[in-house]
């Protein structure tokens, strides 16, 4: 049985000495370490006191009892908990194999019950674009807000006469006992539903609940977002880069055989002119086709490597890489390319190949699509951050039209690649004043992967 102190609950945690718990008596505390923390308490305790804690187990180990003497420190994160003594924990055998540990739980940490302002409650209830829900803890509904009636179809008669693990869903049980179990366990819980409404139409949902305190007894508040719409722009976004990969692909495909085909059935056909001639001019003719023929499909092999992965960024660095890029687009396009590239030679391989692609591919757009004459693109290091700035002076576009026209395949495809490595693309334009990309990447040791 716990004891208690005022103003704390005495509670016993029991592990081993990995750290791994075996036994808590309280219900709550262990519940959420097996669920979220690999069982392992060392997940928990504050960094700075895990050497403290290391060498307590060790003395425990060699059978002391210790009496924590920062008793005044809170003892884990997330926590409002104090330890205050370790003990050895014996086996059948009265063998050393665990290590009891006393807290004081102070009695108003998180596990207690959010209280609800009533009117404040009432206000937000009512006028909140999200369905909300209030159970008991046994998942029969008291009230439900409007946005729950419009959407479901239901009245709030028909609501009140059921229980949540009533409604309506594609897959039976999809309102899970676990998300009730989770609530009244550990006081909140998260789902995914499909439920069907009156008209029979599938709404996709995710489902939020905690456990509150409302006009003083316990019940559940369930708040549920739809996310069809999320879902669906997720799925076209999806099939967005699939068909951009796919086209890629089929123009590598193209070039390959438009470049290695020829050359290949050039040398196949010197080959058989050697073979069958016996002129030795003739032959010696041949050979030296046959060494061009090959040369030129080994500078098509070159340039098409150099397509998916320039050997120059991996050999000589993104800056010498990007400036090779703007050169050789400045001898082939109309537009003036003015740039000043300061960036550091220490870059991560995955985060120069992100930059690259994703700076060039956004310079390939503008030549493609702006009529712009002249292009800034400046690049600097600041705070961890490489930074790229670019600037043309061309046509610009309405980014909000095109985001509802749904032709921004080229935006999303660039912003994912600068996401992927925890960077941010802000794309500012408006007709007639041109464009300006402004690229953050991060480089520090999270995104060196």
């Amino acid at each position: 049985m716990v004891e208690k102190v005022t103003g704390y609950n005495i509670n016993t945690l029991v592990i081993d000495f990995t750290g791994e718990l075996e036994f808590s008596d309280n219900q709550q505390l262990s519940k959420i370490i097996y669920a979220d923390y690999s069982n392992n308490i060392f997940n928990f305790i504050r960094p700075h006191l895990n050497d403290d804690i290391k060498k307590i187990l060790n003395c425990v180990k060699n059978g002391e009892t210790i009496i924590w003497d920062k008793e005044k420190q809170l003892f884990m994160n997330n926590f409002e908990c104090k330890a205050i003594k370790f003990s050895p924990f014996y086996n059948h055998k009265s063998e050393i194999k665990y290590v009891s540990i006393t807290i004081l739980m102070i009695e108003n940490n998180h596990f207690k019950n959010p209280k609800i302002n009533k009117n404040r409650f009432e206000y937000l209830f009512n006028t909140a674009k999200d369905a909300i829900f209030v159970t008991d803890i046994e998942g029969n509904y008291i009230e439900v807000n409007q946005t729950a009636i419009d959407r479901t179809g239901l009245s709030r008669t028909e609501f009140l006469k059921v229980n949540i693990k009533d409604t309506p869903t594609k897959n039976p049980n999809q309102i899970s006992e676990n998300y009730l179990y989770e609530l009244s366990v550990l006081g909140e819980s998260t789902n995914f539903i499909n439920y069907v409404n009156s008209k029979g139409n599938i709404i996709e949902t995710e489902i939020s609940g905690k456990k509150i305190i409302l006009d003083g007894q316990e019940a559940l508040l369930h708040i549920s977002r739809e996310i069809s719409g999320r879902n669906q722009q997720h799925a076209e976004n999806l099939d967005s880069i699939i068909q951009s990969e796919e086209k890629e692909r089929s123009a590598f495909a193209y070039e390959i055989n438009e470049i290695m085909g020829p050359n290949l059935s050039l040398v196949k056909m010197y080959i058989e002119t050697y073979f069958k001639s016996t002129d030795a001019k003739i032959k010696e003719d041949m050979i030296t086709k046959i060494n061009i023929a090959i040369d030129n499909s080994l500078e098509g092999v070159t340039m098409l490597s150099n397509r998916i992965s320039p050997h120059i960024l991996k050999n000589l660095g993104l800056k010498i890489a990007l400036e090779v890029f703007i050169k050789k687009m400045q001898d082939t396009s109309k537009m003036k390319l003015n740039f000043d590239l300061k960036i550091p030679d220490n870059i991560a391989d995955n985060i120069a190949i992100v930059s690259y692609r994703a700076v060039t591919e956004i310079l390939k757009n503008i030549n493609k699509h702006s009529n712009a004459l002249e292009v800034t693109i400046n690049a600097k290091s600041r705070n961890n951050y490489i930074i790229f700035d670019i600037n043309d002076n061309g046509i610009g576009f309405d980014i909000v039209q095109v985001l509802e026209s749904k032709n921004y395949k080229g935006i999303y495809n660039i912003t994912n690649k600068v996401k992927s490595i925890r960077g941010t693309i802000d794309i500012t334009s408006k007709p007639g004043i041109g464009t300006h990309v402004k690229i953050e990447i991060p480089n520090n040791e999270e995104t060196k992967n």
